[in-house]
């Protein structure tokens, strides 16, 4: 029986082992899940959703009435 290179059950060990290593270590706890932290914090104030001062355009191709009200 041939078997593939790649096996799920052989990647889902592997990232299962992977996740215990770096849940172990106290230092890899802090870098795994500070950073995102932190850039929760500072984005939310950084950016904003609020549009000032855009100058926009309308370029008008059909020219009827209709669009002419419309723009």
């Amino acid at each position: 029986m041939l078997t593939s290179a790649f096996s799920f059950t052989r990647l889902r060990a592997q990232f299962i082992k992977e996740v215990l290593s770096v849940l172990r270590d106290p230092r890899s706890r802090m870098v795994v899940f500070v950073p995102p932290i932190l850039q929760l914090l500072v984005f939310a104030f950084a950016a904003t959703l609020e549009v000032r001062n855009v100058d926009i355009a309308v370029y008008d191709q059909d020219a009827g009435r209709w669009s002419h009200e419309l723009v």
